[in-house]
């Protein structure tokens, strides 16, 4: 059998196994299972990543009741080095209505929250899930074949820095 016989066969066996219009989601399913499969440990058995620091965020407790009695979005810091920008230096953030963008994926990861046990580490789940999801269709539309796609998908969630913790 030739080599291009062979490889359409098995591309037939593959699309009778899953109808073609549900390779994606089936991909995607995967790739969903594979990560519960891996942080099963955080996910059910109440495990953390690594012990946060509870005290440190209680520091901008002040500057927050200010900003929320006056109504406003803190975009400066008083309390710290005698003045320094929140919103520019990241260290405040809070509701963003103005960020459609950020208002929507938001949205999105506290509904992801409830799929899982704790919610606290849940963003982390659906923002990798979407990393790999969107690594998956980058190389669907650059490799144009779904196999290693999903391939590109699974070793770019597996390689990150905070599997290695």
């Amino acid at each position: 059998m030739s080599k291009a016989k062979k490889a359409t066969s098995e591309l037939n066996s593959y699309d009778s196994l899953i109808p073609p219009k549900y390779h994606h989601a089936a991909a995607l399913t995967f790739l969903f299972l594979l990560i519960v499969f891996f942080f099963r440990d955080v996910i059910f058995g109440g495990m953390i990543f690594l012990s946060p620091d509870f005290i440190g965020p209680h520091s901008f407790a002040t500057l927050l009741e200010d900003a929320r009695k006056n109504g406003i979005f803190p975009l400066w810091n008083p309390y710290i080095f005698c003045g320094m920008p929140a919103y520019g230096s990241l260290t405040i953030t809070g509701d963003r209505y103005f960020d459609i963008t950020s208002t929507i994926l938001e949205s999105v990861t506290k509904v992801a929250s409830f799929l899982f046990l704790d919610a606290q580490y849940a963003w982390a789940f659906f923002y990798y899930f979407l990393m790999g999801a969107g690594v998956y269709f980058l190389a669907l539309r650059k490799v144009k074949g779904k196999i290693p796609a999903l391939l590109a998908a699974i070793s770019t969630v597996f390689s990150m820095y905070i599997i290695i913790w």
